[in-house]
């Protein structure tokens, strides 16, 4: 799938745009169309992912209680955010191209402790790529944790000038997170603007339901 087909996506500007930008994100969600029932997995091998984007990532989280885990600790307990990446090249390169990961966070409360940064990302202009939500522990603070380094790796991702053709999220965590993308001021509601402006098409992984959402 060619990027530049969908460059006039990039922004969201006044009302007759407005309807254009929508049949454009439409006809992109149809080129992407979900496998039913679909199930990722860290290492991103699915083949959709394979044969529909560039590039894809994967985010995952887990409680690690283990870590300072001390009397008097302020800082017990914590959420562990992990951000995975793996390359689809379509330029005749070797397509076994393994994941690997790319950021790992550490949260308390909700709020980011620590970074660690493993490796680089140098994504082509405009390549069109995916984010997949993993699994979460069943913790409040670990959705909370999980939004908060996505929407750091879209700042990150937009920045490249890298396309994120959807946010795929598991049917228990849509709602939450699209609570707490609310919060970072993401809405549904397009308004005019100048310039780029930071986007998100939400999917369920059952395909089920999906949100258009721009940054205000």
């Amino acid at each position: 799938m060619r990027s530049d087909q969908h460059h006039a996506s990039r922004r969201c500007v006044g009302p007759v745009n407005a309807k254009w930008l929508l049949l454009v994100l439409v006809g992109l969600a149809l080129l992407c169309q979900l496998p039913c029932g679909a199930e990722f997995e860290p290492e991103l091998s699915h083949s959709y992912l394979q044969t529909q984007f560039a590039w894809a990532m994967y985010i995952d989280s887990c409680e690690v209680n283990h870590y300072l885990n001390y009397p008097g600790s302020s800082l017990h307990p914590l959420t562990k955010v992990r951000i995975r990446y793996r390359y689809f090249p379509h330029d005749g390169r070797p397509v076994n191209w393994p994941a690997k990961t790319y950021d790992e966070f550490w949260y308390h409360d909700g709020k980011p402790v620590g970074l660690r940064r493993n490796a680089e990302i140098n994504l082509n202009k405009n390549d069109i790529g995916v984010i997949v939500i993993g699994q979460a522990a069943d913790h409040f603070n670990s959705i909370s944790s999980t939004s908060d380094a996505l929407v750091r790796l879209l700042v990150n991702l937009q920045l490249q000038r890298a396309v994120v053709g959807a946010v795929i999220v598991p049917p228990d965590q849509y709602d939450p997170l699209l609570a707490n993308l609310e919060r970072y001021g993401f809405s549904s509601t397009m308004k005019q603007v100048s310039g780029p402006q930071m986007k998100i098409h939400l999917r369920c992984d059952s395909g089920s339901r999906e949100t258009y959402l721009c940054l205000h």
